[in-house]
């Protein structure tokens, strides 16, 4: 039975429903031909393996064997009919746990977060309230939400004795993290029953569920308004980043047309920088990093990460529409995509359009006109 409370709801249900019982009992008698009430378990491997398709749970005859081990108190090797239907839900745990074993870990981890976030929304609870939206205060002590939990307490409250133990907490904390109920731990359980538990007696009543219920509905509340905030802010920053390689595309399209009619105004040594082999196959070998399939062009998808890289910018700030007139701008025989020499220039034009903003900068630090 302990077993069988780790199960899911729907589960547990489907495992003690008539049709499944009979079943169940059914592998077992069709097999007592002696009719003595008890069996090997060997004998009843491939019986309760085909209840694979009912439970909508593949078993194995290894996992049969497995919880046998651990069902067969005395090592006896036999099973009587009265503990048929437990030995089943034992064999369905095993199954159950296995089927989904490499997430326990991950949803442990899920589960302490989760349990974090808990106590932080119960120590904050009494302080915030005043500060939740009124219609969260209204539904609180609405009639409907009180109804709502109380039915809630009593699906979990398995043997129906008006509070929930630690046991019964794991459904909770597990539907709560939506997490495998196997990486709920006792200490995840007592941990729960501390925080929520007001007159410390070792279990969650009533009124004490509706106040856990509360509680994460606020704590849920609190962080769908924060991840909310992160978003505008997230759009926020993008739409800066937009105006900045905006900005940078300005200075390219203004520079390409003042470099175009001023490049012998240019600094000696820059002239030498341009027609140098060092330079031109460092910018050769920076083409061929950015050319993804190897045709010897880039295309529009490609330019995006060059915009971003000269506009320092994420990537996800610099649109089609960026990298369309960044090629516009140096695509000189207009067939839509840069060929190295048109890279090439681009590369002499930001090194130019660089090098002037810089000039102007130090005449505006050296006060000079």
């Amino acid at each position: 039975r302990q077993a069988e409370a780790l199960l899911p709801m729907g589960l547990r249900e489907r495992l003690r429903s008539p049709r499944v019982v009979e079943q169940v009992m059914g592998v077992f008698d069709t097999r007592d031909r002696a009719g003595d009430g008890v069996l090997a378990v060997q004998e009843l491997v491939g019986g309760v393996v085909a209840l694979s398709h009912m439970l909508e749970l593949e078993i194995t005859s290894a996992q049969v064997r497995r919880a046998a081990l651990i069902f067969d108190d005395d090592a006896s090797g036999l099973l009587s009919r009265a503990d048929m239907s437990d030995f089943v839900a034992a064999v369905v745990a095993t199954a159950w746990a296995e089927a989904d074993v490499s997430a326990l870990e991950d949803g442990r981890q899920g589960v302490d977060m989760v349990m974090k976030a808990l106590e932080q929304g119960v120590t904050q609870f009494e302080k915030v309230l005043d500060l939740l939206p009124e219609w969260m205060q209204d539904t609180f002590s609405s009639e409907e939400f009180i109804t709502k939990v109380i039915a809630d307490f009593d699906k979990l409250d398995q043997d129906r004795n008006g509070v929930l133990s630690l046991d019964e907490l794991v459904g909770v904390i597990a539907h709560m993290s939506q997490a495998h109920p196997l990486s709920v731990t006792k200490e995840h359980c007592y941990k729960f029953s501390q925080l929520f538990d007001a007159d410390n007696n070792g279990v969650i009543s009533r009124d004490e569920f509706i106040d856990f219920v509360r509680v994460g509905y606020a704590v849920a509340w609190i962080e769908e308004e924060m991840r909310k905030e992160r978003e505008r802010e997230e759009e926020q920053k993008n739409r800066e980043e937009e105006n900045d390689v905006e900005k940078v595309l300005q200075a390219l399209e203004q520079g390409r047309r003042q470099f175009e009619g001023a490049a012998s105004n240019l600094p000696g040594w820059m002239h030498e920088l341009f027609g140098s082999a060092e330079f031109v196959n460092q910018v050769m070998s920076d083409f061929d990093q950015l050319d993804l399939d190897g045709n010897g062009v880039l295309s529009v998808t490609e330019i995006g990460a060059v915009v971003a890289h000269v506009s320092q910018a994420h990537p996800v700030s610099v649109t089609k529409a960026h990298c369309r007139r960044f090629a516009h701008m140096f695509d000189a025989d207009h067939n839509g995509v840069i060929s190295k020499q048109e890279f090439l220039d681009f590369v002499r034009v930001a090194y130019a359009v660089a090098w002037v903003e810089e000039q102007v900068k130090a005449r505006g630090r050296d006060g000079a006109p």
